[in-house]
């Protein structure tokens, strides 16, 4: 999702996003994150959504954790629960699958 934010884009990562730049070279938001917020765009996302992404990456994935502290360096991450009002849900076995299914088979 990007809406303009005073001539800014805003960017909302989704976990299928966030995973895909964990553990794959293809992931279209890298080069927004490694620009930072020099380049226009606001990268922003729930906390829920990095544990799912954080969840899913499995042992024989190319995972590197130096991504991860780019990713929070260039990633304003907010409240799930503050957004939807709600309690996050437990990520399950299925939705893991969804979500690496979704980005593995792009």
């Amino acid at each position: 999702m990007q809406t303009q934010d005073n001539r800014q884009q805003r960017s909302l990562l989704n976990a299928e996003t966030i995973l895909k730049y964990f553990i794959t070279d293809k992931s279209e938001i890298e080069t927004n994150i490694l620009a930072g917020s020099g380049n226009g765009i606001k990268l922003t996302t729930t906390d829920y959504s990095l544990y799912e992404a954080l969840g899913s990456v499995m042992e024989n994935d190319a995972f590197n954790w130096r991504k991860v502290v780019k990713f929070l360096e260039a990633v304003q991450i907010i409240s799930f629960e503050n957004v939807t009002g709600g309690k996050k849900p437990i990520l399950t076995q299925k939705r893991v699958e969804d979500i690496r299914n979704t980005i593995l088979k792009k």
